[in-house]
């Protein structure tokens, strides 16, 4: 359960920044991979990129407010991003993307619907 224009935002700041570190890239070498799966009661979506990757530095502080490794950017992104997954009870990750890139993998927990609750009526008798 969850907030679908949020999570929508989310899913759609991470392609946008994935595009982005790609597009200095040849043509031919440029891939976005979206993935989602279930694992141990967990919604994990994952966004990876064949960009330049980023450096140790960058690594450590990508998920700070006003940290920004573009140009113009204004460093908000990621932070926005890592408070509506910790909203929504989840984590955000930056793992490397092999041969070069990045991967962000978010994992929600699932809502696992139980049995419906029970409803006591009280009868009542008019005298």
């Amino acid at each position: 359960m969850g907030d679908r224009v949020q999570i929508q935002q989310l899913v759609l700041n991470l392609i946008g920044n994935a595009l982005d570190a790609m597009a200095r890239e040849m043509t031919d070498s440029r891939r976005l991979t979206i993935t989602a799966r279930r694992n141990r009661g967990l919604a994990v979506i994952g966004v990876a990129d064949t960009g330049p990757g980023l450096a140790a530095d960058e690594r450590g502080r990508i998920f700070e407010a006003f940290y920004s490794t573009k140009p113009r950017g204004m460093g908000m992104g990621l932070a926005i991003s890592r408070s509506i997954v910790r909203a929504h009870g989840g984590e955000i990750r930056l793992l490397e993307n092999e041969p070069r890139g990045c991967r962000f993998e978010i994992s929600f927990p699932l809502f696992e619907p139980g049995p419906a609750p029970v409803s006591h009526a009280i009868a009542t008798q008019a005298t």
